[in-house]
């Protein structure tokens, strides 16, 4: 598959496990500034990490772990990119049995345009298994959703880095305005035993 070039953004990969299979959950954000280097993008990863990991932590049982960021700047072909690793991994907040890797709460990105490709989707996993019950997404469970989407939408690191939907159709990226919660569980194929994704 050919390179996908957005200009003036980074795809930041948030590595994680659980169950001794990779979990992995895709971000990107649109930057104002030069292009990044991998020095650059290695301080992004670190002042996400200040910001959010607390938050990612309260979104998983203590059988996930968040061992590595990855960022890459696709504004270019070949574009620089830096690896973060954590040791330790930061362990998930919520001392719980996780569902199996597949089970997942999607958080819907919003852009000030409509359309699919204006839209985006994270499929976070490593749940504890008192997030759901019946199908049905816990109260307490949304509301540390809701802190965390919140929070990446709030937050604008240095070099005006922001949550934004990248989209292939166009090769743009828009920065994220909002969210929506659906209080159902969904399903990540790729995430099923043996596939690891």
């Amino acid at each position: 598959m050919p390179a996908v070039v957005m200009p003036s953004t980074v795809r930041l990969a948030l590595n994680g496990t659980c169950f001794g299979q990779q979990v992995v959950n895709v971000l990107h954000y649109r930057y104002t500034s030069s292009a990044p280097n991998t020095s650059t993008l290695s301080a992004f990863c670190a002042a996400w990490l200040s910001a959010h990991s607390g938050q990612w932590a309260n979104c998983h049982s203590n059988e996930y772990s968040l061992r590595e960021l990855v960022a890459t700047d696709i504004g270019v072909v070949g574009g620089a990119q830096a690896t973060f690793p954590l040791s330790p991994p930061t362990v998930g907040a919520v001392v719980a049995e996780a569902f199996p890797n597949n089970v997942a709460i999607a958080i819907s990105w919003r852009t000030a345009n409509t359309g699919r490709k204006n839209r985006g989707r994270s499929f976070i996993g490593g749940l504890p298994v008192n997030f759901i019950n019946n199908d049905t997404v816990s109260g307490s469970a949304l509301s540390v959703l809701s802190a965390l989407a919140t929070a990446l939408i709030a937050q604008t690191f240095t070099g005006g880095y922001d949550l934004a939907v990248g989209s292939r159709v166009d090769q743009a990226a828009r920065i994220v305005t909002g969210f929506v919660l659906e209080a159902l569980a969904d399903s990540m194929r790729t995430r099923l035993s043996g596939r690891g994704n």
